[in-house]
């Protein structure tokens, strides 16, 4: 896994290739929880995931509930078919912002 953090004035764009599995949610989340503590707002950049299991969808969670608690929009944007499909079967497209690109992602900020 790769992980790419990018601060912009709206939002920090956090873009992920890679696999995010046991190996790497730590890392992922980590990383991630880092980077909300002085973003206003915060993108993950799903294009370049193939793959996410359930410590990648427990690690994402881990990060939904901090940026509730510290009243921090969280978006997710560009899911591959296969990724998308693990988010609507786990449940977790049904409380999750997802959005198609970047660029939509930010006009929604």
């Amino acid at each position: 896994m790769e992980i790419n953090i990018t601060a912009q004035p709206q939002a920090t764009i956090v873009a992920v290739t890679g696999r995010l599995d046991a190996l790497t949610s730590e890392e992922f989340e980590r990383q991630c929880t880092e980077a909300l503590g002085s973003a206003p707002a915060m993108v993950i950049d799903l294009k370049e995931l193939q793959y996410i299991s359930s410590a990648g969808l427990r690690a994402i969670l881990k990060l939904v509930k901090l940026s509730q608690a510290q009243k921090r929009e969280l978006l997710l944007c560009s899911l591959q078919p296969a990724v998308l499909e693990v988010f609507k079967l786990s449940g977790f497209a049904g409380f999750l912002r997802l959005v198609d690109d970047q660029a939509a992602a930010l006009t929604l900020l």
